[in-house]
């Protein structure tokens, strides 16, 4: 199955889900187990992380017995996940940190849990900066209940989200954690034989990518990630339309997908030759929307040698970045790149080129819609 829940958009002034939507919730989950015996559940967050205690996800539920469920950060830039099953039972306690910014960042929270090994896991991630996935154990997890998760990421107020919450999603599977993929399956790559769609190539075969020298090489695909993931935070759906920063033709891609910028303005901005954007950040009214609609959506990437960039309808995307992966046997083990070979991973230090936050994109996009 997978994903099965996935809370609704966010907007400012927007009612809470009314009975209606909550019955709703529970009939569009109700070919799912009563009881999840493994899963996943999946917080993201988008802002500047407060350091302070903030509860960020709270499910009690009474069935099959009482227990509850909460997700919070903690002072020492720390996420805490605390399990309670049955009355006058210790709660258990998971606590990982991870790399707190004072600007804006992406905070991705994943829970993934198997009753049958008796295994949960809870993980840290900053998608944005240079640092790998921070995580840790539980033994012997409770079970939770559908349809108290399934209300709980319908409303706010069920799940008493906290308000940095950008959303929340339940799968009842273990997902994987790490790198995620941002193309669309209709994004023409460059070939030496020609563009293909990149839905169409597979591993071992050749793209045309710029490496960091700025020339354009013919590279093999080392790996093709293909993944339904829910389509909001980081991967929710972006148009960007043509001609604006060079397209030849309109592109699709996850919010957190990063295009590769040069010029002179961004030498003179940023002191780099070239710098990476989220495309969310090159949104303005000209330029480009959300395609809202749809809970879930199918994102592909393909993973390079050196973390050349792909040459998609005009513009240079940045290719999957795994970092450090090769040296952390849980992280290889509970990624996309399971089925490589650890030993057969590039080792991506850092991103090719600085990453802009979000008031610098946005700084940089308005000079370019001009």
């Amino acid at each position: 199955m997978g994903w099965f829940a996935v809370s609704p958009l966010r907007r400012e002034g927007a009612p809470p889900p009314g009975n209606a939507a909550l019955r709703d919730a529970l009939t569009r989950v109700s070919h799912v187990p009563d009881l999840l015996e493994r899963g996943t559940l999946l917080i993201e967050l988008n802002c500047t992380i407060p350091n302070r205690p903030v509860r960020l996800f709270d499910l009690e539920y009474s069935h099959p017995r009482p227990g509850r469920l909460t997700l919070s950060l903690v002072p020492g830039d720390a996420v805490m996940a605390v399990q309670q099953q049955g009355q006058g039972q210790e709660a258990q306690h998971m606590l990982v940190n991870y790399a707190r910014s004072t600007q804006p960042q992406v905070l991705r929270v994943t829970l993934t849990w198997d009753c049958s090994i008796g295994f949960a896991r809870l993980w840290a991630e900053t998608p944005d900066q240079d640092a790998a996935p921070q995580w840790a154990d539980l033994k012997d997890p409770a079970a939770l209940p559908r349809d108290g998760l399934a209300l709980a990421v319908a409303s706010p107020e069920v799940g008493c989200w906290a308000d940095e919450l950008d959303f929340v999603a339940v799968s009842d599977r273990v997902e994987p954690i790490g790198p995620q993929p941002g193309l669309s399956g209709m994004s023409p790559i460059e070939t030496p034989d020609g563009v293909r769609r990149v839905d169409e190539i597979l591993p071992g075969d050749e793209v045309i990518a710029v490496n960091g020298a700025g020339r354009r090489v013919a590279v093999p695909v080392l790996s093709v990630i293909e993944h339904v993931l829910p389509a909001r935070g980081s991967f929710r759906p972006v148009q960007l339309r043509a001609p604006y920063f060079g397209l030849r033709a309109d592109l699709r891609a996850a919010a957190n997908q990063r295009m590769v910028l040069g010029g002179s303005d961004v030498e003179y901005m940023f002191a780099s030759e070239k710098v990476l954007v989220p495309v969310q950040y090159l949104i303005s009214d000209r330029t480009g929307r959300y395609l809202d609609g749809a809970e879930l959506i199918a994102w592909y990437h393909l993973l390079l040698p050196e973390q050349e960039a792909l040459q998609v309808s005009g513009v240079a995307l940045e290719s999957m970045h795994v970092g450090r992966m090769r040296r952390s046997v849980d992280t290889h083990m509970s990624s996309h790149l399971v089925r490589l070979l650890r030993r057969d991973l590039p080792h991506h230090a850092m991103s090719a080129h600085p990453i802009l936050r979000g008031y610098e994109a946005t700084m940089l996009a308005s000079q370019r819609s001009l």
